[in-house]
């Protein structure tokens, strides 16, 4: 049988060693013993925080052109790191050989190995979102203080972790709000003459339209700042009065009319037409009950009106066949132990690429200032070099800071999510409204509405747990299997 092997590391430190040697002698000896051809070797050397990996995908097309049935890898984290390529693997109907850990993921493999396969790509993808979490919070604590967690725009410097007013660039800012606020100028007719007056980006090009508009309905500059979706007060010198710059916002905009918010149904989104295929939407009625239908927008639907209660209802219900005994947490806690030490390994290299990365900023940041004395390279050039490295290195030290404080409760974190799963029923009816939807979200692809012949469509590795709960159902004990009917 034609085969192909994919092996990766998690960085280009770790390409280095042994890893790769290791991961590919033992899958070329795999297929030997197993009589399998090795048509091709897919190699990727990258962190691999997201789908989309260049290896990764030209292996997917080599798939779909040739027809491979095969892929043999050393372990789950080696070919996947996230759900959508779990997706886009099991799409292929390909069997996938996990060499190290003795298992064979196949359209044949039983619901409780795709399961624990499952959790562990779950928990590869928690891992990650953890990490970014905890990047993002020592952002906000900056943040919070006054400190800016990202490049400063164009009329200020970034130095030694403070937010500096460039002498060079600021005038000819403060200009630009002055001449935009006397009526006389379009967007490029401004750009024109900020092009005149020689303002440039940091990286030493004109100004654009765009760049022109971005800076005029920036609030950076009136000593405040947008970040992550809310206005955050700044330590930095504003260079212009909040009047000019609302002057400036009301010209840009032409009126200074706010949009209406838009009203929350909780579970809008997860729900469409079993009938039609369209969407439900939902309204309120007497400011007082929640309606859920179609929105009919083929024409006429048999779609009924639906109350946000019996919504509920039917979701609670649903989640009431989701099934785990004891054996296949067993499963699935044996799976994160394993893969447990996989991310270890992962926060080391991460550890050691960050360092690595700094010390070579470092380096060029001197090389830069030492070229700038002898002449080699302009002030100018000088000053926009060193703002891109300078910023660079204050990111790398927040990932370092916090990949190095951070807590690896990897294997608890996984129990307690499968200790939450074993009691979803109970958690989703004592949350409200809004915390409910975000467990739906979590669980459910969607839901098509059709009266008795409702149809839930659930989220990988979920939908598995409910496959198995269609044979299983609980009584006062605990669960038991399904008695079969008589003929």
């Amino acid at each position: 049988m034609e085969s192909i092997i994919y092996a990766r590391v998690s960085s280009a430190e770790q390409s280095e060693g042994y890893s790769i040697d290791a991961q590919r002698g033992l899958l070329n000896r795999y297929a030997k013993e197993k009589g399998f051809t090795v048509v091709k070797e897919f190699i990727e050397v990258e962190s691999a925080k997201a789908s989309g990996r260049p290896v990764f995908n030209a292996m997917m097309e080599f798939i779909k052109l040739k027809k491979i049935p095969l892929i043999l890898v050393e372990k789950t984290d080696r070919l996947y790191r996230n759900l959508r390529d779990w997706v886009s693997i099991d799409d292929l109907k390909v069997d996938v050989h996990l060499v190290k850990e003795g298992e064979v993921m196949s359209e044949g493999a039983s619901s409780s190995t795709k399961f624990v396969q499952g959790i562990k790509v779950l928990m590869a993808k928690q891992f990650i979102d953890n990490l970014r979490e905890e990047t993002r919070k020592g952002m906000f604590e900056k943040a919070e203080q006054g400190g800016v967690p990202f490049l400063s725009p164009i009329g200020y410097l970034n130095k030694d972790r403070t937010v500096e007013v460039d002498s060079e660039r600021s005038p000819l800012v403060i200009r630009a709000f002055e001449l935009y606020a006397k009526g006389d100028h379009s967007l490029s007719t401004l750009r024109d003459e900020l092009n005149r007056l020689g303002l440039k980006t940091k990286k030493g090009i004109k100004i654009t339209i765009h760049g022109v508009e971005k800076m005029l309905k920036n609030p950076f500059y009136t000593g405040w700042f947008n970040w992550s979706g809310r206005l955050w007060k700044g330590k930095h010198t504003p260079l212009i009065p909040k009047e000019l710059f609302d002057k400036v916002g009301g010209l840009l905009s032409g009126r200074n009319r706010s949009k209406p918010r838009s009203r929350h149904f909780a579970f809008r989104g997860l729900l469409k037409c079993g009938y039609c295929g369209c969407m439900i939407t939902a309204g309120r009625q007497k400011e007082k009950y929640v309606y859920y239908t179609c929105t009919r927008g083929k024409g006429r639907c048999e779609q009924e009106y639906y109350r946000e209660e019996k919504i509920d209802r039917l979701f609670s219900d649903a989640i009431g066949t989701l099934y785990i005994d004891d054996k296949i947490k067993a499963w699935i806690v044996d799976a994160l132990k394993h893969s447990h030490e996989d991310e270890r390994l992962f926060v080391e290299a991460e550890v050691k690429r960050l360092q690595s990365e700094y010390q070579k900023n470092e380096t060029n940041l001197h090389k830069c200032y030492e070229d700038k004395l002898s002449g080699v390279i302009s002030e100018e050039f000088f000053k926009v070099k060193f703002s891109e490295i300078n910023g660079r290195q204050r990111e790398v030290e927040t990932e370092l800071d916090n990949l190095k404080k951070k807590n690896l409760g990897y294997l608890e974190q996984g129990i307690l999510i499968l200790e939450l799963l074993q009691n979803i029923k109970s958690q989703y009816d004592k949350a409200s409204l809004e915390q409910k939807a975000k467990i739906m979200k979590i669980l459910l692809l969607n839901c098509e509405l059709k009266g008795a012949n409702t149809r839930f469509y659930w989220n990988k590795p979920f939908d598995i747990l409910f496959e198995l709960g269609k044979t299983k159902r609980w009584g006062p004990t605990g669960c038991y299997e399904r008695p079969t009917r008589g003929p």
